[in-house]
């Protein structure tokens, strides 16, 4: 004779079979968020190209952290937003001459 609690009740799961698809989300989520730690750890880990200057990356952040301050103050003063117009206006017209040149 062929007995449910043998195999389960397919219409009314077992305590074990609830306890399994949990563990199984839990593996699932615990699984999802290796794989993110990982794969968050290789791009760091990923060469930063320096275009062949050799200059290592640290260095280059070191000068960007000391002349970004003076670029944004020349920008923000009036010298530089007049020469920034100038420059603008001079993008513009090389833009329309290649335009009226073919490309």
């Amino acid at each position: 004779m062929f007995e449910w609690a043998a195999y389960g009740n397919p219409v009314q799961p077992s305590l074990h079979r609830k306890e399994s698809a949990k563990s199984q989300g839990l593996t699932f989520k615990f699984t999802s968020y290796v794989f993110c730690i990982l794969t968050r750890r290789m791009l760091a880990m990923k060469k930063i190209n320096d275009y062949g200057t050799g200059i290592p990356q640290n260095e280059i952040e070191s000068l960007a952290r000391l002349l970004l301050p003076k670029i944004q103050e020349f920008f923000a003063s009036e010298e530089g937003q007049k020469q920034f117009l100038e420059w603008k206006s001079a993008q513009a017209s090389k833009t329309k001459q290649s335009i009226a040149a073919g490309g």
